[in-house]
């Protein structure tokens, strides 16, 4: 008898719990380490007079974001160091950039707040 108690009690926990799991939210479709996509330019039609010479060479624009170096640092040309967990980023000048191991590198400040975090206090 103790032990058809005890499943019972076993079953309404995982019930509860599976209740629980269910009303979640479920999680964000982009990946927060997946790096951003270049906004795209409305095409405007060219006439042959316009249009850009064959040899011209094509110039990718700048990532926002690059991931971290092995080393846990920041490559050339993206000194901000960013914290997803916190939401926080580090510039150069600050108390705390020697010692934060970034999730992600930033181009400049204005680019890590355009992507929802705030510059560390330190």
């Amino acid at each position: 008898m103790k032990r058809v108690v005890k499943l019972v009690a076993v079953a309404t926990g995982v019930a509860a719990l599976l209740a629980v799991l269910r009303r979640r939210p479920a999680p964000p479709s982009a990946s927060p380490t997946a790096p951003p996509y270049a906004p795209s330019k409305p095409v405007e039609p060219t006439s042959p007079a316009k249009a850009a010479p064959v040899d011209a060479p094509l110039v990718p624009e700048p990532q926002a974001w690059v991931e971290p170096t092995a080393d846990g640092g920041c490559p050339d040309g993206y000194p901000v160091k960013a914290k997803l967990s916190s939401k926080i980023f580090h510039v150069p000048q600050g108390t705390l950039y020697e010692r934060t191991v970034p999730d992600r590198c930033y181009a400049t400040a204005e680019a890590a707040e355009a992507d929802g975090l705030r510059i560390s206090k330190r």
